[in-house]
């Protein structure tokens, strides 16, 4: 996810990333899986506020040094 930085810190990207969380939910998705890098410590910041916890890397990103790696369990409808 990407947010022009004219349109940071407005809540722009919890708002996309809630509307997201409600269309995994709504077709039937249990959990999302997410990366970023260590890096975006902004990312980081938000994932984890969001209710997103730590795994480890999974798929492309395993052995990666740079990647972190969120999960988060969604509630049913």
């Amino acid at each position: 996810m990407f947010v022009q930085p004219a349109w940071r810190r407005r809540g722009v990207a919890r708002q996309v990333l809630a509307a997201l969380e409600v269309q995994a939910r709504t077709r039937g998705y249990v959990a999302l899986r997410l990366e970023t890098a260590v890096g975006q410590p902004e990312a980081i910041g938000l994932y984890r506020s969001a209710g997103y916890v730590d795994i480890p890397p999974f798929g492309e990103y395993l052995g990666s040094p740079v990647s972190v790696c969120f999960e988060k369990r969604l509630p049913s409808l």
